[in-house]
């Protein structure tokens, strides 16, 4: 189970997060979790799981995962983090300490 690979006071991205299914539970364990969906309805759902949850350190960012910035990302989950993006637009590798992200492998564009 992906849940026991997360390490109290790590960071967590996940990117078309939906309604919250990963971002929600993982954050009870995390110091920082980003969510990324270009769902503004979705969003909103995740937002009031989380103040009902009582779970302050979601950042959720309304966009679609070819429009996500990884350099921005990486720079806000934790310091040194490289996130890779092949040519093809597949998202292939992340390399940071303390910091466990789940990442589509499907092409954004």
């Amino acid at each position: 189970m992906i849940s026991s690979l997360i390490l109290p006071g790590s960071s967590f991205l996940d990117i078309e997060a939906g309604t919250g299914a990963y971002c929600i539970p993982f954050s009870r364990k995390t110091n920082r979790t980003i969510a990324v969906c270009p769902s503004r309805y979705q969003l909103k759902i995740l937002q009031q799981k989380a103040i009902k949850a009582d779970l302050e350190k979601i950042s959720l960012i309304e966009k679609e995962q070819n429009e996500v910035d990884p350099v921005e990302v990486a720079g806000h989950l934790c310091r040194g983090g490289r996130l890779s993006e092949k040519s093809d637009g597949h998202w292939v590798s992340f390399s940071v300490r303390d910091a466990l992200l789940y990442i589509t492998s499907e092409n954004p564009g």
